[in-house]
Parts: structure tokens; sequence; C-alpha cells
């Protein structure tokens, strides 16, 4: 991998371009999981109460359709979720998923076993980067099946989340407005075509 300050420059450019709505998510977030040999990036969305996800902007060889069925089903059975929205939202309060999880919760999990590990994926670390009193923002980081974990230490985990830190905060007030909008309107054909912006 190359660390040279231009790529750098040109990541948070793109991240930023996407927190201004000029650029898709996809395309701000793909150099950055490529950069850093991640399997998948993403900003997950949810609602703190019901569990609910609100959105999911992804990025990595894991595509698109594993993040549409992360979005509809498996974020509710996913074992990071609860202890990611405990912790935290400082800088560097990270959830790896090797310090909570060993092999043998992996290979009884229905996350890992059913939806995980099938499709390539291995090691998830978890930040929260927002939260308020309805929802979180979570910045879930993966890495494939055999590549080693990420830790505290990592460049990636603390580059990840300074770049995205800053612009996911307008993404959660616009969501938020949408939903409220259309919750009000009672609009659920809307609502779930906005999981897909």
């Amino acid at each position: 991998m190359n660390y040279a300050v231009e790529d750098y420059d040109e990541i948070v450019a793109r991240i930023y371009d996407a927190g201004a709505g000029r650029v898709d998510w996809r395309e701000a977030l793909e150099p950055l999981a490529s950069h850093f040999d991640l399997w998948s990036l993403a900003l997950f969305g949810i609602a703190k109460g019901s569990r609910n996800a609100l959105f999911i902007h992804e990025g990595g060889l894991s595509g698109t359709e594993f993040a549409l069925d992360y979005l509809r089903v498996y974020h509710r059975i996913d074992p990071h979720i609860g202890p990611a929205l405990a912790l935290g939202t400082g800088r560097g309060e990270w959830l790896h998923c090797q310090d909570r999880f060993d092999d043998a919760f992996v290979a009884r999990d229905p996350f890992y076993q059913e939806f995980l590990l099938p499709r390539g994926g291995r090691y998830t670390s978890c930040a929260k980067l927002l939260e308020d009193d309805d929802t979180a923002v979570l910045l879930l980081l993966q890495r494939a099946q055999g590549s080693p974990p990420l830790g505290d230490d990592e460049l990636a985990t603390k580059f990840a989340e300074n770049a995205i830190r800053g612009v996911a905060g307008d993404r959660v007030e616009a969501i938020r407005e949408r939903v409220a909008t259309l919750t009000e309107a009672a609009d659920v054909s809307s609502l779930l075509a906005l999981t897909a912006q």
C-alpha cells in the first residue's frame, strides 16, 4: 500500500464531497476501503430504540448486495451492534470483534455463519461516530477471511474515523429530517427508497 500524502488528500476530499452531496458515498468510500485493504467499510445509521436501520453507505469488495442484505435483515442479528451502541463517541473508542468474540462464538453465531463468513468477511471493527437521543451512526470496518484483524493502533482505524467523523453529522441531520417528514406522511415506499440514497 502506498501511503502518499496526495492519496490521503484525495480520499478526504472525496469524503467531504460525499458529505456535501456532490458525489455518491460509494465513490467516496471505495478508495478508502481499497487503500487500507478493507473488505467492507460502512457508515450505518440506526434508530437506537427500535434498532431499525436508517441508512447505510458502503464501499469495498463486499459489494452492494451485501450492504442491502445487511440493511434489510442482518443488522438485527449482528452481535457487534449492541456493544457498539454502548461505546462512547470519543475518538479512538473502538470495538474489535477479535477482542470480544472468540472462535467458538463465531462457529455458532448465526450472523457469522449465515451471513458474514459465507460472503467472504471475517473481522469487524466498530466505532460510534455520532449519537443523539434517538439515533446513532456507526463506522464499520471489515477485513476479509484470511486477512489480519484491525486494531486500535492501525492507521486505517485512525484515518477512517478522523476523515469521516466531520461529515457524517450532516448526513444524520438530513436523514432525520426526511424520516420525520415521511413518517408524518406515512409514505412507507418513500422511506424505503431513502435508504438507497
